[in-house]
């Protein structure tokens, strides 16, 4: 059996602001603080991309992985191009 580590509020907060590069993320706990929201901002500061709320309860880095693929593989299908630099790109 392994123990799986589960992230941190900061932990999961800054890993989303850091993985849509090349566009600005910004990420916060919900009223419910089981639950983020995030948006990304293209270079004018205009919102391209909204998750409204992501459960995050008993959140390890390889379920966050998975949740992250996803909001990048839709905002590539939108046609915004992102950086794959930090591993989280499909």
């Amino acid at each position: 059996m392994t123990n799986k580590k589960y992230l941190t509020n900061k932990e999961i907060i800054e890993t989303i602001e850091s993985s849509f590069s090349p566009y600005r993320c910004v990420a916060e706990l919900c009223d419910d603080p089981e639950r983020v929201r995030f948006r990304i901002y293209n270079e004018n500061d205009k919102a391209i991309y909204t998750c409204p709320e992501m459960d995050i309860y008993s959140m390890d880095m390889q379920k966050l992985k998975n949740e992250i693929i996803g909001h990048r593989y839709r905002l590539t299908r939108l046609g915004f191009h992102l950086d794959k630099s930090h591993g989280f790109h499909k």
